[in-house]
């Protein structure tokens, strides 16, 4: 998945490129509010950790 912002008329990449596992489910828009969202000034996205078949899901910040 990757995240962009309309800036000045203009798409930029917010968010690099990241999977996360959906294992052919149906995303609903209330799970990707709760896997990118916004805490005071920061923005935040789970990532899945694909290490090992847990897919355990990581809190990583995003640098605006």
């Amino acid at each position: 998945m990757t995240i962009y912002s309309l800036s000045k008329w203009k798409w930029e990449v917010m968010i690099p490129t990241f999977l996360f596992p959906t294992f052919c489910n149906y995303i609903s828009d209330e799970y990707l509010e709760n896997i990118i969202f916004r805490k005071g000034d920061s923005v935040y996205y789970y990532e899945a950790d694909n290490s090992n078949d847990t897919f355990n899901l990581i809190k990583k910040k995003v640098n605006l």
